[in-house]
């Protein structure tokens, strides 16, 4: 597996394994198309959009993609999940603030999966998405707060095992310097950029 592509439609072949369980899957996925998926749980649609480009997906891409698509295939939907390699910050920014969109981004390198506006979507989703990466051996860290159930399985014991985690909310950080002089700015200034860059901070 190498592209978002090929990621989506394994996610779709183990979507149709849990069929009728809590999942339903509406549309065959084509290798340039979206997915679109109702959770039986609570009845919403949810489509699933990949992007396989090298550069980051920004917010204009995504927000125009949702005001053009209410509909897909006829039916209404609820939620947006972008499925790309990268975004850029002010997209991470548009999902913690808009409450129908989730952004998954695959790193097919250090095969993992991080999950931004995770509590968008209906937990068992959520629980899909992580199982799935259970299944194909990638990490994934997901900023949802509360209490998160979710099974895997322990191939040293030859079972099924549920995990439960809680997850807390994000700490927010102010920063505060004293402006001595260029050279302390630049690093108080290049010290937040890096925390961007490794995702700790928005």
């Amino acid at each position: 597996m190498n592209s978002v592509y090929d990621f989506l439609e394994e996610f779709e072949v183990y979507l149709n394994r849990k069929i009728n369980e809590d999942i339903w899957v509406y549309s065959g996925h084509t290798y340039f198309g979206s997915l679109l998926i109702k959770n039986l749980v609570d009845k919403r649609k949810i489509i699933l959009k990949p992007s396989d480009s090298t550069l980051p997906v920004g917010g204009k891409r995504i927000q125009d993609f949702m005001s053009k698509t209410p509909t897909f295939k006829r039916h209404t939907i609820d939620n947006y999940v972008f499925v790309t390699r990268t975004f850029k910050h002010i997209s991470k920014r548009l999902a913690k603030a808009n409450k129908q969109l989730t952004l998954i981004s695959v790193d097919f390198e250090t095969k993992s999966i991080v999950v931004f506006g995770s509590m968008n979507i209906d937990l068992n989703i959520l629980n899909h998405i992580i199982e799935f990466a259970n299944n194909i051996k990638y990490s994934i860290s997901y900023d949802f707060e509360g209490l998160l159930k979710h099974q895997g399985f322990d191939k040293e014991k030859n079972q099924v095992i549920t995990q439960i985690e809680e997850r807390q909310d994000n700490p927010k950080v102010f920063f505060s310097y004293s402006w001595d002089d260029d050279e302390h700015r630049f690093w108080v200034l290049k010290l937040a950029s890096d925390l961007i860059k490794k995702e700790l901070m928005y």
